[in-house]
């Protein structure tokens, strides 16, 4: 009987660990959803536009960039809602009025990147594209400098280069992706910031080929459709310990105690017994 009452006081001081772990909630949020992303004020239907979109707790911004061929800096480029394909880039040399296949997200002449700001960490489990042409190989990298990306002028005036060593890290190269859902970040990486890009090799360093499939540049036209995250959010620091938690941790005190003295009693009966 003294083994299991202290198991249920083990079990009690367990919950109450598990009470302040990290949680972890997966969302999706699809772009092609009507009401899900609405185009912000600022710079709308014109270059250096963004999406805010809803779907879950942090929230989401989307905005496009383009580095206009090699060693050109990124500049600001058209985040293109195209409904039930996703998301697409136009860049300034394609032009607003940029039709199939120069409206997705490619890197035929240039390279075009998605920016994907969450208001806290996630853990980027999963991407969809909605649409694709002639080749559809994907880089991710995930932002993990300590200040904000956003501080000094966004992505501008950086090449494809500079972005290695200005906080961006390699999660990590997917080649030939369907339409449907598909897993990256293999090692549960997180960050606030994130960049999708049409495959391109001064990014992804010397990978040849990803999930057994080659990978090539100057043919990839994309357009995502939606991606899955984890919110990751952390034990509360220098607060007051919530109710559930005091209490079960006053249950778990009361069986210390009353487990010391139901073995005391059962200790002093012992010698009477023997006596008989």
């Amino acid at each position: 009987m003294t083994i299991v009452r202290h198991s249920l006081v083990a079990a009690a001081f367990v919950g109450c660990a598990t009470l302040s772990a990290p949680a972890f909630a997966a969302m999706t949020w699809g772009f092609q959803q009507p009401g899900v992303c609405s185009q912000n004020a600022g710079n709308a239907n014109n270059y250096g536009n963004s999406w805010a979109c809803g779907g879950g707790n942090p929230a989401l911004t989307v905005s496009g960039y383009s580095s206009n061929g090699a060693g050109s800096t990124f500049v600001s480029a058209f985040t293109d809602d195209n409904g039930g394909s996703g998301f697409g880039v136009k860049s300034s040399s394609e032009g607003l009025n940029a039709t199939s296949p120069q409206h997705a997200m490619d890197n035929d002449g240039s390279t075009d990147v998605l920016l994907l700001s969450f208001t806290s960490s996630v853990i980027l489990r999963q991407l969809q594209l909605g649409w694709w042409s002639t080749d559809s190989d994907v880089t991710l990298l995930r932002y993990t400098g300590s200040t904000s990306p956003l501080a000094n002028s966004d992505l501008t005036g950086l090449t494809t280069a500079q972005l290695l060593s200005n906080g961006w890290s390699l999660v990590g190269n997917y080649g030939t992706l369907d339409t449907t859902m598909s897993n990256v970040n293999a090692g549960s990486a997180s960050s606030s910031w994130w960049l999708l890009s049409a495959y391109n090799s001064t990014l992804a360093g010397s990978t040849a080929s990803a999930n057994g499939r080659n990978l090539s540049a100057g043919d990839d036209y994309v357009k995502v459709l939606a991606v899955v995250a984890d919110a990751v959010t952390p034990p509360p620091v220098g607060r007051v310990p919530e109710p559930a938690s005091l209490a079960l941790a006053g249950l778990a005190l009361a069986g210390v105690v009353a487990a010391r003295r139901r073995t005391a009693g059962g200790n002093a009966a012992l010698p009477r017994l023997a006596a008989a």
